[in-house]
């Protein structure tokens, strides 16, 4: 019995698999096709790998540009995301304080407040502090994502740093060390998975974002990825080749960071970072 119910746990993980794979697969290959290869057979792999597409896009496109965009806008915000929420997690699952418990509740409303409500309110601000166009429209839609995420990260990592044994806290503090020096030299170093993970999912989170980027940034020079994407999807609708190539190339980034920290997710998640 035991054999034939791991047989079916793996026959279903490989469904699930190549229901989650098939897709980003199929993009993959479409892209390095032309589009009559594409209208004869929707499901063929190419004849040979067309990478001319891909330099078409890249410079009819402007999309470099519009991925500096992103980069600078997602690593400003993960960066503060991750230091706020470390320093907000640490103090909430390691310090007792006055009046903590409704100071843990009002940080955690994040994770009830339907976001999207908010887009007039900060449509009328981002106007009113004259942060419509350039660079303080990414600016401003950092700090927007900072806001809407640190619920999330204050959350997940206030459950990693409240596990942590506390004989290392009294070592360190036998030592010498401060409550900052505790957590720079000792939670810090240890919690390193668990904020990778985190950092992921904000990355993915805010990398893929388009409803806040589309309302709040006004000047198209300061567009982020999803927003070019859809402009340049409305654009060529009908050519398909093309944008598959413009997706894989926004897919490209998010897939190739999750390969290269696996490691770190699989630590981070089996490490008690969840609980809490």
């Amino acid at each position: 019995m035991k054999p034939l119910l791991r047989y079916f746990r793996l026959i279903v993980l490989l469904a699930a698999l190549g229901i989650a794979v098939y897709p980003l697969l199929w993009m993959s290959y479409t892209s390095f096709k032309t589009n009559p290869e594409i209208t004869r057979n929707v499901w063929a792999l190419p004849s040979r790998l067309h990478w001319e597409t891909y330099r078409t896009v890249w410079e009819q496109g402007h999309f470099a540009r519009f991925a500096m965009n992103s980069v600078a806008v997602t690593l400003a915000a993960v960066a503060l995301l991750t230091v706020f929420g470390s320093l907000a997690g640490y103090g909430f699952g390691r310090f007792e304080f006055p009046a903590k418990r409704p100071l843990w509740f009002l940080s955690m409303l994040g994770l009830f407040l339907p976001v999207h409500v908010t887009l007039i309110p900060l449509h009328r601000l981002e106007a009113a502090l004259g942060l419509t166009r350039g660079w303080g429209s990414l600016a401003f839609l950092a700090a927007v994502y900072v806001a809407f995420n640190l619920s999330f990260t204050i959350y997940f990592l206030r459950g990693f740093f409240a596990d942590l044994p506390t004989e290392l806290e009294d070592a360190a503090r036998v030592d010498g060390c401060h409550s900052f020096g505790v957590y720079w030299r000792i939670m810090l170093p240890l919690s390193l998975p668990a904020m990778t993970v985190v950092a992921l999912v904000n990355f993915v989170m805010i990398w893929n974002e388009f409803v806040f980027a589309l309302v709040l940034i006004q000047s198209s020079d300061f567009y982020t990825l999803p927003v070019a994407v859809k402009n340049f999807a409305d654009d060529q609708a009908m050519d398909l080749a093309a944008t598959t190539a413009v997706l894989t190339l926004t897919v490209l980034p998010v897939v190739a960071i999750f390969v290269a920290c696996q490691r770190w997710i699989v630590r981070g998640m089996t490490s008690g970072a969840l609980k809490g």
